[in-house]
């Protein structure tokens, strides 16, 4: 492989990376949305920002995953959108250090 091919394929990598994290990222708060407790405090009253949803008291627990699976499916839906960000993340990183590479390579 050139490495001009090769360079157009680590900057395709590095889109479609992105893409994934920005649709993820979409996705996790699209469903934090239909949480029941979203912008609501733990006495029922109207609450800023997001820190009222099952998630943030999931996140305390010693077994998120379960806490979740009893709670919210909508915040148990954003849980796993949320470990398949981390991997997007680490992909779209890997990317960026390799374009990095290349451009110092000459």
């Amino acid at each position: 492989m050139s490495q001009e091919t090769r360079a157009i394929e680590v900057c395709r990598r590095y889109v479609e990376a992105q893409e994934l994290v920005k649709c993820l990222t979409r996705k996790i708060g699209a469903a934090l949305f239909h949480c029941p407790l979203w912008g609501k405090d733990e006495h029922g009253n109207y609450a800023e920002g997001h820190d009222a949803v099952h998630l943030r008291r999931a996140m305390r627990a010693y077994n998120t995953r379960g806490y979740l699976q009893a709670a919210c499916e909508h915040c148990l839906a954003a849980y796993d959108l949320i470990q398949q960000r981390k991997q997007a993340r680490q992909a779209f990183a890997r990317a960026k250090a390799m374009i990095t590479r290349i451009g110092r390579s000459k």
